[in-house]
């Protein structure tokens, strides 16, 4: 995935290269096993906090359904 295929998808009025720059980047490099992030979030009672997260990347395999079989 290249920066320029994702120039143009917004989200929430935010590029999403923009706020997802460090996970996208990451994973984009196949050396990286993991990506740190934080996030900005608001709970339901109006407060706000930032999440920590340090996300696993790992390589996953893709099956067919049904699903995807009949609409082929």
């Amino acid at each position: 995935m290249t920066e320029s295929s994702l120039v143009h998808v917004k989200f929430a009025g935010e590029l999403l290269t923009e706020k997802y720059a460090v996970l996208i980047a990451a994973l984009d490099d196949p050396q990286q096993t993991h990506c740190e992030i934080d996030s900005q979030m608001t709970f339901e009672d109006g407060r706000t906090g930032i999440v920590h997260a340090d996300l696993q990347i790992r390589e996953a395999e893709c099956h067919k359904t049904q699903l995807h079989t009949r609409a082929a």
